[in-house]
């Protein structure tokens, strides 16, 4: 029912809105992939700082209910670092 896609900063607990939809349809096929890059930005183009990061995804079940924690599911990867040749605004 719904996809997010947060960065989250290792030193600060940050939390960057990456992607974010509603009404994602289900897989045509068994092993169908679904791909996510993460450019650096939030979802509103802004860079975030250099540093350490996971990506989370979430994702809440068809006809889940956001407040029952058994509708959703998440993702995190492993921490990577962020390399900016200048600094973030």
């Amino acid at each position: 029912q719904r996809l997010q896609l947060h960065a989250v900063a290792a030193a600060t607990g940050e939390r960057i809105l990456v992607f974010d939809t509603s009404f994602v349809g289900r897989s045509e096929k068994e092993n169908d992939r679904f791909g996510l890059a993460w450019d650096g930005n939030d979802e509103n183009g802004r860079p975030a700082a250099a540093g350490d990061y996971t990506l989370v995804l979430t994702v809440l079940k068809a006809l889940g209910k956001k407040w029952n924690p058994a509708h959703t599911e998440s993702f995190t990867s492993p921490v990577f670092n962020l390399i900016r040749e200048t600094p973030a605004p």
